[in-house]
């Protein structure tokens, strides 16, 4: 059958590939303004420690400076906005970790913000930045989820115990229970999603300006949605009318959701525009990339299926720590949850129970990268399909074809 227009198999057509190839793109470091200044930050090189950012007037001297700024230059600034945390299984929610525009007393990540420098020029801005003088007194930390919820870890966050973030359920345990009773074979299988970094092609970067006769704020950068970043800059940051700022993306050299996000640098050049009266440009090195962007994933999860004697499935338990990070990104909390609800993935399953749990630790915070843990959660049910079908004594494919939801039981209601 010939395919129809704009159906299946028609040919998808370019129309952006010369000017991109042949060097006529425009990135957010394209975006040069008149008199622009440079902005460098300095972070920590210390997953947790107190910390105290010394007397910064010989800083402002130095060639070229125009600003240098600690957390108390910045007070005036909203926190960074987060997502609210699942509710508890009890139906209780743990208090959110605050997440400052920049690190005040305690740096809780490599990579944590702790002051911003503006000079005319990105050396100088660098070069200042290296001279600001601050002492770190290391602490006790964690980094990975086993350290995170192990007996006597040190606390990321005073008011969340044991690290958790939150604990919240899904499905029937009651149900799952007596499946699991009466199984006559259960396997169990422990699978680690490891943590990732974006990695696009082009780093962040950000030139805000200033206009002190309308008030209005214009800032350029790449990101794959402006009015979300737009609306949370302007409301819980800056603290003004969403209309008096303009967010602009062009040309955008990946993403992989991570560049959808709002962070800390965005609103800081704005600030900085507006005290300067002269824009500002920020250009992230992939060392700052590595440390200062979000990651994504970094799940525990143990799975445990039951199965009757002929191979079917009976019910599935989900046990699942996501590793959230030093602070709660925008739906950092919701991620690993969406794997929860996709769960059985497509097989027929009648009982189900799962236990999600989010939990902090000293590393970069995490959000949605390339499809916000649902892949985490397809992976780990594939895995464990494949070992019920070792148990079992049967093929891969024979396991799913007796298991998989069948067209009669359509329309199917997963739990």
């Amino acid at each position: 059958m010939k395919p129809m227009k704009f159906g299946f198999g028609q040919p998808a057509r370019r129309v952006e590939d010369v000017r991109l190839v042949t060097g006529a793109g425009h990135y957010s470091s394209d975006e040069a303004p008149t008199g622009a200044l440079f902005a460098a930050f300095v972070r920590s090189p210390h997953a947790r420690a107190k910390f105290a950012v010394g007397d910064l007037a010989d800083v402002r001297v130095m060639p070229g400076v125009a600003l240098a700024w600690a957390a108390a230059d910045v007070a005036r600034l909203g926190d960074m906005p987060g997502s609210a945390l699942l509710k508890n299984a009890d139906g209780t929610r743990t208090p959110a970790k605050p997440y400052p525009i920049m690190a005040t007393g305690e740096v809780h990540h490599v990579g944590d913000l702790v002051a911003m420098v503006v000079a005319d020029d990105p050396g100088r801005a660098r070069d200042a930045a290296e001279a600001v003088p601050v002492d770190y007194d290391p602490l006790p930390a964690v980094a990975d989820i086993s350290a995170a919820i192990a007996p006597g870890a040190p606390r990321v966050f005073d008011k969340a115990p044991g690290n958790v973030a939150y604990d919240a359920e899904m499905g029937d345990a009651k149900a799952a229970d007596a499946a699991f009773a009466k199984a006559a074979r259960r396997v169990r299988l422990t699978i680690v999603n490891n943590r990732v970094i974006a990695n696009y092609m082009e780093t962040r970067a950000a030139v805000g300006s200033h206009d002190p006769a309308t008030g209005r704020y214009s800032l350029h950068l790449g990101s794959q949605g402006v009015h979300g970043i737009r609306d949370m800059i302007a409301k819980d940051v800056l603290k003004v009318d969403p209309a008096l700022l303009r967010v602009v993306s062009q040309d955008v050299g990946g993403g992989f959701g991570t560049k959808a996000f709002l962070y800390r640098e965005y609103p800081l050049v704005l600030a900085a525009a507006e005290a300067a009266g002269r824009p500002v440009r920020w250009i992230g090195d992939r060392g700052e990339h590595f440390t200062a962007d979000l990651h994504g994933r970094d799940n525990l999860t143990t799975l445990e299926m039951a199965l009757d004697k002929r191979g079917r499935f009976l019910a599935l338990k989900v046990d699942i720590f996501g590793n959230m990070g030093a602070y709660l990104s925008q739906y950092a909390p919701m991620i690993p949850w969406l794997g929860v609800t996709m769960a059985t993935g497509a097989y027929d399953i009648a009982a189900f129970h799962a236990r999600c749990r989010g939990v902090y630790s000293n590393t970069a915070p995490v959000d949605a990268y390339r499809g916000a843990g649902r892949p985490e959660a397809a992976y780990a049910l594939e895995r464990l399909v494949d070992a019920c079908a070792r148990e079992a004594g049967m093929a891969p494919e024979e396991i799913r074809a007796l298991n998989f939801v069948k067209p009669s039981q359509m329309p199917y209601k997963t739990q």
